[in-house]
């Protein structure tokens, strides 16, 4: 009897087994997550969401439903994105830096720049903490005269470290999506960012296109203050520097995140190049507050804006609490009207919210249009 007990047992855990086996790997959430907007911090009552999300997987697509309301008394708006997943993840993966990140990419680009010269080829450049590169002969390179070759080297730097320190912040923006303007200490290169995820939030910008062609802005205003407020950590668990900003393509398929990253997500979904788009950032307060500027102008010309001529340059603008009749003048740009992201119904559209006042540092986003998949 026993030994029948045990075969029926391992029987039953066999098909246990297969059927785990068996089911499909890239389901992502069989239930949508309800979510709600940070008008009751803590609140389960899940009676009236504002902001519904729900996320399933095939393959290495997701697909990712929204309801959302323009107000809790208005009906639901239904919105549906696509978005690759390999994309996104690996996107996640390369943003943000380690500590000792810069140094070694002012490193590469020296080295790779000198060989190319012709400068290097018995030693090689060490930067030292304080990331002034040292010449340094290679083990087992042989040659008549390093110290011909260290002081050449030497000459070379001191003509090309302007030159040298530029291509290598091009690098780590492109790399890592960071800046570090002449004003400020490093800070996320919201134009890169939104550059990077307009492709992959190609989908969603299609979607937004279709349901309101004609007031597109208002309508994501609307999404994205309905969404749910989350605050964002400056440091990622493996301990890379975020500047505490979360991707689009992160806020879109997570269905949170803070000001600045719904700006920017706002931004990359937008994709309208005859419309200038800013990024306005708070110069003061803790945690610091972000707003859209969308240009009160069109362009004559459809040709993208890029961030790479402003990145160095310095633009700022005092915003006031309230409603705007007339957009916002910023010098050496445009005029642009304010668009606030968190909080639902706190601010209408071209409204400033209350305690939102004050000065913000003005940055320009490369506006690139993505040509739409299904034509």
């Amino acid at each position: 009897m026993a030994k029948h007990h045990l075969t029926w047992v391992l029987a039953f855990g066999l098909a246990l087994i297969a059927y785990v086996t068996l089911e499909p790997i890239h389901t992502l959430a069989a239930e949508p997550s309800v979510q709600h907007f940070p008008g009751v911090p803590g609140s389960n009552d899940n009676t009236d969401p504002d902001f519904v999300f729900s996320k399933t997987g095939v393959k290495q697509v997701e697909d990712i439903k929204y309801r959302f309301k323009r107000n809790p008394e208005d009906p639901w708006i239904d919105v549906t994105c696509r978005m690759n997943l390999t994309e996104r993840l690996k996107a996640e993966s390369a943003f943000g830096y380690l500590p000792d990140r810069w140094g070694r990419t002012l490193e590469d680009v020296i080295n790779e720049q000198g060989k190319k010269a012709g400068i290097l080829k018995l030693g090689m450049a060490r930067l030292s903490h304080t990331l002034i590169p040292t010449w340094t002969q290679v083990k087992g390179s042989y040659g008549s005269n390093p110290e011909k070759e260290e002081q050449n080297f030497n000459f070379w730097y001191s003509v090309n470290k302007g030159t040298l320190r530029s291509k290598a912040l091009h690098k780590f923006e492109t790399e890592h999506s960071f800046i570090l303007p002449a004003y400020s200490s490093w800070l996320p290169a919201y134009s890169t960012i939104v550059s990077n995820a307009s492709t992959l939030l190609q989908d969603c910008g299609t979607e937004f296109d279709n349901r309101s062609p004609a007031d597109k802005s208002r309508l994501l205003m609307e999404f994205f203050q309905a969404m749910r407020f989350e605050p964002i950590k400056e440091e990622s668990s493996d301990g890379r520097q975020t500047g505490g900003v979360r991707l689009p393509c992160c806020v879109m398929a997570l269905g949170a995140g803070d000001c600045d990253s719904k700006a920017a997500a706002f931004c990359s979904i937008y994709r309208t190049p005859q419309i200038s788009l800013v990024l306005f950032r708070s110069l003061r307060g803790d945690p610091r507050h972000a707003l859209v500027g969308i240009g009160a102008y069109p362009r004559a010309s459809a040709a993208a804006t890029t961030s790479t001529s402003t990145s160095t340059r310095r633009f700022e603008a005092t915003l006031k609490e309230g409603l705007y009749d007339l957009p916002v003048e910023v010098p050496g740009l445009d005029a642009f009207w304010p668009i606030e992201v968190s909080g639902q119904g706190r601010a209408r559209f071209k409204e400033v919210a209350i305690g939102h006042g004050g000065p913000y540092l003005v940055i320009p986003i490369a506006n690139v249009a993505v040509p739409d998949k299904r034509k």
